[in-house]
């Protein structure tokens, strides 16, 4: 039997080998593609997430401390809504009905970190829930019209007692609703509601005081009576404003206020009538200033 001379078989690689080869480097080729693929899809789902992750964190600082809420109720027009419930009394056109409960307000949230002292040059963390603020899935602002998500801010306010309407909140509920604008941006919309307590100075106020009749030549002492707006509160009330309309007719003294309770002492000159208008001042650095009460004294 002859044996092939495999010293005569030529070098290199079959048709057949080299398809083989071509094949399994093709195979190894596409899966790694795929891994890779996958890879880059999971390192960008992981980055967005970390990146909402970190925004929504912030938000949630800023919107469980004072400084940042109190910041946005400066925004007037746009948040004459909170500035009344966090801040109290009128503002502008706004008057303490404003500051209603059981019923969503829309705010848009500045960032406290932002000093300018033009609250309208402010930069924003969110919109209102009806114009929500854009971005961008790194976190920064987006202007454009392919922007992955946007957030927008509400609160409802809870009033002293259960109240209807309030010149301030006891505490306000803030919800936080985060919107896909993108495919792949969230998984599920995120609708958060955090509790901030305000804390405020409650307004001081006067009970009222029914008109005096004197003789010419009497005097009398008049009651007052301050409250402070807050049963928890306990102020130490002094007049701000102790005035006699008419000098000539009704001379006003008025004295100092103990537990609540303070006195004035009106003297008859002259026949007439004189309007005594009386406000209380409780010492707070804000929100300190009663409404003014008045009530007429008739000399004869």
């Amino acid at each position: 039997m002859n044996l092939p001379n495999l010293s005569n078989r030529r070098a290199g690689f079959t048709l057949i080998e080299i398809l083989i080869a071509f094949g399994v480097l093709g195979t190894l080729s596409l899966i790694m593609l795929t891994l890779m693929t996958n890879l880059q899809k999971d390192v960008r789902r992981l980055r967005d997430k970390g990146d909402r992750s970190l925004a929504s964190y912030y938000l949630d600082q800023v919107i469980t401390t004072q400084d940042g809420v109190r910041s946005s109720a400066e925004l007037l027009p746009a948040n004459e809504a909170l500035r009344a419930c966090v801040i109290g009394g009128a503002v502008g056109a706004c008057t303490s009905d404003c500051c209603k409960a059981n019923i969503d307000h829309e705010f848009i949230l500045l960032d406290p970190r932002d000093l300018n002292s033009d609250p309208a040059a402010r930069a924003k963390l969110s919109g209102k829930t009806s114009a929500p603020l854009s971005y961008n899935l790194d976190g920064t602002v987006c202007q454009s019209s392919t922007c992955a998500y946007s957030i927008g801010t509400a609160f409802n306010a809870h009033c002293p007692g259960g109240a209807t309407e309030c010149d301030h909140a006891e505490h306000l509920v803030v919800k936080i609703a985060q919107k896909p604008l993108s495919a792949g941006a969230f998984v599920k919309t995120s609708d958060r509601s955090l509790i901030y307590f305000v804390n405020v100075n409650y307004r001081p106020f006067i009970a009222p005081i029914a008109g005096q009749a004197l003789a010419i030549g009497a005097k009398a002492t008049v009651q007052v009576l301050g409250n402070s707006g807050h049963p928890s509160e306990v102020e130490n009330f002094v007049f701000d404003r102790c005035e006699s309309s008419a000098t000539s007719i009704v001379k006003l003294t008025c004295y100092g206020f103990v537990n609540g309770g303070g006195t004035v002492q009106i003297e008859g000159l002259a026949a007439g009538t004189s309007t005594i208008t009386l406000s209380i001042n409780d010492g707070q650095p804000t929100n300190n200033i009663s409404p003014a009460i008045s009530f007429v004294v008739t000399v004869n």
